[in-house]
């Protein structure tokens, strides 16, 4: 097993984004902040870990999760697009009907 230094003022940094996420924790339970500021302190402790974990592996060891796809978007989008083609089949006979009337 290899021995790796480690800054201290990295695990400082370190451990203070921990307590960061603790307290986030204990305030989104009290509901004094909202689960967007966690996830914020989470986000920056996993980054902060993963440097170091390049650093002292190598590469990261485990896989990022892929971003999920945006497919709900494009459904949003056809039927907003349908009504407009509803549309102006309804104006295209309110044309007709008016020359038919003299």
């Amino acid at each position: 097993m290899a021995i790796f230094e480690v800054d201290r003022d990295k695990m400082m940094e370190i451990f203070a984004l921990k307590q960061n996420v603790k307290s986030s924790v204990l305030a989104v339970m009290d509901n004094r902040l909202t689960a967007a500021h966690l996830a914020t302190d989470v986000y920056a402790l996993i980054e902060l870990l993963e440097k170091l974990e390049i650093e002292l592996v190598g590469e990261p060891l485990v896989q990022e999760i892929p971003q999920p796809v945006e497919i709900p978007a494009q459904p949003e989008e056809t039927p907003a697009q349908q009504p407009n083609q509803e549309a102006q089949p309804e104006s295209q006979p309110q044309e007709q009907s008016q020359p038919e009337q003299p």
